[in-house]
């Protein structure tokens, strides 16, 4: 039931109330995810410091990676417009 409702409180309800396949797709991820940090409270004796980390780890990591691709996609959307505007007729 936590896990639900860690999942709920993850979505975008704009999403949900349009029925959009990502919505089904995040609530499942994040009741999968939902379910680790519950186990994380369970094995570590009821310490909800480690979930708590453990979910500020994953944020951190998940804002680095998403930077890193949209720098990339950037870098390539400018290098692209910069050789149409090398090579376009005047």
């Amino acid at each position: 039931a936590t896990s639900l409702v860690f999942a709920l409180l993850h979505l975008n309800i704009f999403e949900i109330l349009k029925g959009s396949e990502s919505a089904k797709t995040t609530l499942a991820l994040q009741s999968t995810t939902g379910v680790w940090f519950s186990s994380l409270v369970v094995l570590s004796g009821g310490n909800l410091g480690i979930p708590i980390i453990t979910h500020a780890a994953y944020d951190a990591a998940t804002f680095y990676v998403t930077h890193i691709r949209v720098t990339q996609q950037y870098e390539y959307a400018n290098k692209m417009a910069s050789r149409a505007t090398l090579s376009s007729p005047v």
